[in-house]
């Protein structure tokens, strides 16, 4: 708006033909405004203010807090009379709007950022609650406040009460879910292993995959102790081989003591599965379910 009574022609000039200007080309001339521009831009400033989206009575509340709120007045007084050259010399309660000292302007009893309003204290809460209204979401609700007014935190105040909304946090959508961690395919088989313990017809198998030929060992057991596990590991490794690693669920079979300091004195790196996540150990849940449903068709032959 300061540059409005001014008419400007830009003409492109080469780089080899802008000189260094000399020291007189930039010492600046004294500025004086005829009461013609003066008028011209308090027009627009007033035209700015009529068209925000803020009703009379709401712009005239403003005014009122603005003019007894101190944090407000110690900003005009700087609008007004200049800001300090250093950062430091400024009062510490506004030091925080230094970054935003060339932006601020004191209109008509209303402190302007570009062409938002600021807000004082008191009526920030009033204004959070008044953009949450239609409870449209943190970064809408954003976007609908920083449009309109401003104070430095606008943003993390109005999504720390969009959060604290009960209604906005029973009906947000659920979060992603992070992309799965492949397990490495080793370069050989028997290097390593998965396992896992599956029930059918109150019946107990206890299964052992290879990760690399995805070749497949079943036993039935009396039980799903530790012990009992321990005992059909032993018959596995000593047939095909001690692998480098097993990969298996929390269960409390392999998550005892006693199986820990089995795999650990065969020297076998135990790898668990995270609880309540089966995608985890995913080639030991695939291999349960491929040896139930052969289970369930081979009964038609057993009877």
């Amino acid at each position: 708006m300061r540059i409005q009574g001014y008419y400007f022609k830009v003409v492109y000039t080469p780089g080899r033909y802008m000189y260094i200007a000399d020291t007189l080309s930039r010492a600046p001339l004294p500025e004086f405004m005829h009461d013609r521009e003066s008028e011209d831009v308090e027009m627009q400033t007033c035209f700015m203010i009529e068209c925000m989206p803020f009703s009379r009575e709401k712009i005239d509340r403003v005014r009122k807090a603005t003019e007894v709120d101190e944090e407000c007045q110690l900003l005009i007084k700087y609008i007004l009379n200049g800001w300090p050259i250093n950062e430091h010399d400024v009062h510490k309660n506004v030091r925080k709007f230094w970054s935003y000292c060339g932006e601020l302007q004191y209109v008509n009893g209303l402190i302007l950022k570009n062409y938002c309003i600021f807000i004082p204290q008191s009526l920030r809460a009033e204004m959070i609650v008044k953009v949450h209204e239609d409870h449209l979401g943190i970064e809408r609700c954003k976007r609908r406040a920083r449009d309109v007014m401003f104070w430095p935190g606008l943003s993390a105040d109005v999504e720390r009460a969009v959060r604290r909304c009960e209604s906005c946090a029973l009906h947000a959508p659920a979060p992603a879910r992070e992309p799965l961690l492949q397990h490495i395919v080793p370069n050989a088989p028997r290097q390593k292993l998965a396992s896992d313990i599956l029930e059918y017809k109150k019946k107990y198998y206890v299964i052992l995959v290879d990760y690399f030929s995805n070749y497949v060992e079943v036993q039935e057991v009396n039980s799903i102790y530790s012990r009992t596990i321990i005992h059909f590991m032993k018959e596995q490794f000593s047939r095909h081989g001690i692998p480098s690693e097993l990969v298996t669920d929390n269960g409390p079979a392999y998550s005892s003591q006693e199986f820990k300091k089995f795999l650990r004195v065969w020297e076998v790196k135990h790898v668990i599965s995270s609880p309540h996540y089966p995608q985890s150990n995913g080639k030991s849940e695939c291999t349960v379910q491929t040896i139930k449903n052969l289970l369930k068709k081979m009964r038609r032959f057993w009877g």
